[in-house]
């Protein structure tokens, strides 16, 4: 599964790390970072330069010179690369274990464990590099054996890797270990032990880019047997081992994870790591807020109220767009809908876009969840391929349509169902908790107003939730999604015909032939427009109503510096430093 996002994680200001099957709290609390000096909504708060925030001497930090401490509001359930979702762990990980390859500070690709890498003229045979002084913490060697051995483990059909479908498309052989436990054919090969090739089934403009990604990074065989495999590896600080620019040197479980500089990085001699960094769990936001402000956190997220407060102090804080998009996903008429009158409404593209339309993302942003979130102008949100494809697409959601005729497109499309409004009861299902409360009590007002019909609400904890949009036991249900990989296809591809990801049973020809000629086109250009035009049937058919882009807002200590938040690293510390 990709980043399917708990809500009540999206609706209150969480670590950011609330990606990839995240489990909700009722009132978690977010970390921060340095700042993208972005404030779209045009809130009061000021907003910081790239790379700098300032309490101006009001908030100091934590006392200690050589450690700082910051929250991960909950309990990582483990740090198995290979079978993790859990994005806090997704996070640690980033600054523990190292890949062939890393992002930068700017999310740029980067040398990790491979110092270079050669690709095929037919872009197909990745043939990696790597370095010489990478080592694992027990001071092993990191060889091209301990990616073979990791990849295959996230193929093989018994270890339950949630993301090996997902994968296994790109790879060569992949699918077949994955089905038949064949690993033969596995286009991963170790041609020595400081060389790695790996076979391409077609070419990837952005798998470099894959690289940096959790389920690719090595594990050393050895000590994963010894730790028991799945049933152990991941579970504690002691059943891992380390490559990264730190090592986790405590694990108390549901109260704090500490991680120190790693003295056998490749790389450790960089004077700008931090010894220290303790990771609190605080998942209440207003605990939070006060740690930070009795100087015994570095970084926390912040509540509306919460920032208005620093704002009116002259605090300046961060923001930045994380890459979640929140929408509604429709169950187009298949499955067990609530009654057959509902389905053949929802059947309808004309229903569909008027219940999306209807709903006023800005008020919704500004007057209910008071965020900087932005509206929706497609499913991609701009945060994807630094703006560039959101620019070259534009807006392809016109909100600005007469209340008078987005009723009548309403009708219109009843009318073609064969449904009487009076008979239009959809159910419209969320998670658990306050804030998803609050945000389908306003859908519900929106649509009773403009629309003239009311809605039924249920509200179900997040996996409950995720197993009915599974089931397709459902009319309508609130639903966010975050990226993988920093390309739009990690949003387009999740809505083709056959993806496990599309609850909404809406399948196009004309949408799967795009998405599958964009997989196999090698121009960027060519590519790009294949996706536009793809995003465009998606939006005008309009299976999925989307309704704002998420954007964070946290504070730094005046201790703190650098820490690198965005779309495709929600809190990667070894780049931050003290000051």
């Amino acid at each position: 599964m990709k980043k399917a996002l708990a809500l009540v994680l999206a609706l209150t200001m969480t670590l950011g790390m609330a990606a990839c099957s995240t489990q909700p709290a009722q009132t978690p609390a977010e970390s921060g970072d340095t700042a993208t000096g972005t404030n779209p909504n045009g809130s009061t708060t000021p907003a910081a330069p790239a790379g700098f925030m300032t309490t101006n001497g009001q908030y100091m930090g934590t006392v200690d010179p050589d450690s700082v401490s910051i929250n991960i509001t909950s309990e990582p359930p483990d740090m198995n690369s290979v079978t993790t979702t859990d994005a806090t762990a997704i996070a640690i990980m980033r600054d523990t274990l190292e890949g062939l390859v890393t992002l930068d500070s700017a999310d740029q690709v980067i040398p990790g464990v491979a110092e270079r890498w050669d690709v095929s003229d037919d872009k197909l045979v990745y043939t990696f590099h790597l370095r010489d002084d990478a080592v694992w913490s027990n001071g092993e060697p990191v060889t091209a054996n301990d990616f073979v051995f990791a990849w295959t483990q996230l193929f093989t059909a018994k270890t339950g890797a949630n993301y090996a479908g997902t994968w296994a498309a790109y790879i060569q052989g992949a699918e077949k270990l994955l089905e038949s436990g064949d690993a033969s054919q596995l286009g991963v090969k170790a041609l020595d032990e400081s060389t790695l090739e790996v076979t391409l089934t077609e070419p990837c403009d952005y798998f470099l880019s894959l690289m940096s990604f959790q389920n690719f990074y090595p594990i050393n065989e050895a000590f994963w047997t010894k730790v028991g495999g799945t049933d152990g590896y991941g579970l504690d600080a002691d059943k891992m081992l380390y490559n990264g620019a730190y090592v986790v040197s405590e694990w108390a479980h549901e109260d704090h994870i500490t991680i120190e500089k790693n003295d056998q990085y490749w790389d450790k001699d960089n004077k700008g790591f931090i010894p220290t960094i303790n990771m609190m769990m605080f998942s209440d936001t207003n605990t939070s807020f006060n740690s930070f402000q009795a100087g015994e956190l570095d970084m926390t997220g912040l509540t509306g109220e919460q920032k208005e407060l620093l704002s009116a102090q002259g605090v300046v804080t961060g923001q930045y767009e994380d890459g979640a998009v929140c929408y509604l996903e429709f169950n187009t008429g298949e499955g067990d809908l609530s009654s057959k009158e509902v389905g053949k409404a929802l059947a309808n593209a004309k229903v569909r876009r008027a219940l999306t339309l209807a709903i006023d993302a800005e008020t919704y942003n500004k007057s209910v969840a008071k965020s900087s979130n932005l509206v929706a102008d497609g499913l991609v949100p701009t945060a994807v391929a630094n703006g560039k494809y959101a620019d070259a697409r534009g807006s392809l959601l016109d909100r600005s349509m007469p209340q008078e005729d987005l009723k009548a497109l309403f009708e219109e499309g009843l009318e073609e169902a064969g449904v009487a409004v009076a008979d239009f009861k959809p159910t419209l299902t969320t998670d658990d908790g306050d804030s998803p409360l609050k945000m389908v009590a306003f859908i519900q007002n929106q649509w009773k107003e403009k629309l003239g019909f009311e809605a039924k609400v249920e509200q179900l904890p997040f996996k409950s939730r995720l197993d009915k949009m599974s089931s397709k036991t459902f009319d309508i249900v609130v639903a966010l999604w975050g990226p993988d990989y920093n390309d739009p296809m990690t949003y387009l591809d999740m809505m083709l015909g056959n993806s496990g990801n599309n609850h909404s049973s809406w399948a196009n020809k004309e949408f799967d032939d795009l998405i599958l000629q964009a997989y196999k086109e090698t121009d960027s250009a060519k590519r790009q427009q294949l996706l536009i035009d793809a995003e465009k049937v998606l939006m005008e058919d309009m299976p999925l109503g989307p309704i704002y882009f998420r954007m964070r807002d946290y504070i730094c200590s005046d201790k703190l510096t650098g820490v690198t938040r965005s779309a495709f690293q929600q809190c990667t510390m070894k780049y931050a430093k003290l000051q």
